[in-house]
């Protein structure tokens, strides 16, 4: 609490990174989960930015409000809170009892598959995390990944996202001889606002997510196979389990105490109780698709960053831009010494994608008719002689006559 809930350092001195102009400065805005998640956080970068090196904003700013009204009196805001959290129990157990019939179904299937750890591997990623973090990334044009995805009938562009960094993570485990047998297993944020989008939901601030955790299917070789094996998953976890974690999940975070929250956080998240229930996180959050300006700076790249948690190393974001999707890797030293490498990784798997042909699909055997009996054929009446002397002398000379 003593920390602000945004900051934005200005960074210099970027003429030796490849693929940057010359003269280039970065923004690096950091703020807290609290305030905002991957939609809401894009739109306010939106909302500082321009559409042109004149200063034309991006997003055109609200009317002003012209009252806002007196300040609360301590008495009025102790009043508040108290009524607040009187109500808070009886709101939450509501809440619990609407979703308790979900609830069971979750628990019970968790019990049948083993539980919250049940199929993810132990990988170099499920560590302690030090402080010295890592970052680098690459990018793909959009029009490429839409390219892969119809390849494969029904998949996403999120699809083709998670199957790249599965192939990008089997070679990278492979080469360091770590593969495990079973899929690596990603949590991957599912955006609450839905259709709510297209009305504008996406400048409400907040957190409107919750999440599903996605095999990125290192266990298979052949990347179209791969992506396929992706799309039925997500087509069946955003149906299935989806919207009711995502309710759940935000019906009851809102009846929970700030303190008590912060405290089970620090609990779950400690280098001694961190829970191992995926080995990686995966964020694909849609950016603005044209190019946006700042003091008459054109921005060339947008990455995205997100905190690590214990057995949480490895986060990679991917957040699209002016035609691009990035690949943003975030981890720790002790975790991805070679990252570089592991860009790489992820450059070699999207090429293999883009270089994979679908199977053709196999014709149909056609299925053999019996044949009907020929039926006899009437024999033709010889026309009379005068009829045929009266074409064929009509056929000749261009005339037809008549008797």
């Amino acid at each position: 609490m003593n920390r602000p809930l945004w900051d934005i350092y200005v960074i210099e001195g970027l003429d030796r990174i490849p693929g940057i102009p010359k003269g280039s400065f970065a923004m690096l805005h950091r703020v807290h989960h609290a305030a905002v998640d991957g939609a809401s956080g894009a739109h306010a970068f939106i909302a500082m930015s321009d559409i042109d090196a004149k200063g034309t904003p991006a997003i055109a700013e609200p009317p002003p409000v012209e009252d806002l009204g007196q300040a609360p009196s301590g008495t009025e805001a102790a009043a508040r809170a108290w009524a607040a959290s009187l109500q808070s129990p009886v709101k939450f157990m509501n809440a619990l009892m609407k979703m308790s019939p979900a609830i069971m179904a979750s628990a019970r299937k968790s019990i049948s598959e083993g539980g919250m750890a049940a199929g993810v591997p132990e990988t170099r990623f499920n560590v302690a995390v030090g402080p010295h973090k890592m970052f680098d990334g690459t990018t793909v044009a959009l029009a490429d990944v839409g390219a892969v995805r119809r390849k494969v009938p029904g998949a996403t562009v999120n699809d083709v996202v998670i199957a790249t960094i599965g192939g990008a993570l089997r070679k990278y485990l492979d080469r360091h001889g770590e593969l495990p047998k079973e899929s690596l297993v990603a949590v991957a944020p599912i955006n609450l606002r839905g259709k709510e989008k297209a009305a504008g939901k996406a400048s409400t601030p907040g957190n409107q997510v919750s999440a599903m955790s996605v095999p990125v299917r290192t266990d298979i070789a052949d990347p179209l196979e791969r992506l396929a094996a992706i799309r039925d998953y997500t087509v069946e976890a955003k149906e299935a389990k989806a919207g009711v974690s995502a309710r759940l999940m935000t019906d009851l975070s809102q009846h929970i105490p700030g303190a008590t929250m912060a405290a089970v956080a620090r609990i779950v998240t400690s280098e001694r109780f961190a829970v191992r229930g995926t080995n990686l996180f995966i964020s694909n959050v849609p950016g603005a698709q044209v190019p946006l300006y700042l003091a008459g700076a054109q921005l060339v790249q947008q990455h995205g960053l997100a905190p690590l948690a214990n057995n949480m190393g490895l986060f990679i974001a991917t957040p699209s831009y002016n035609g691009r999707i990035a690949f943003s890797i975030i981890s720790e030293r002790a975790i991805l010494p070679d990252i570089a490498f592991f860009r790489q990784c992820i450059d070699d798997s999207f090429a293999e994608l883009m270089a994979a042909e679908p199977a053709a699909e196999k014709p149909k055997a056609a299925t053999a008719r019996p044949k009907a009996p020929a039926r006899p054929r009437a024999k033709a009446k010889a026309p009379a002689k005068g009829r045929a002397k009266s074409v064929a002398k009509g056929n000749a000379t261009g005339k037809t006559r008549k008797k």
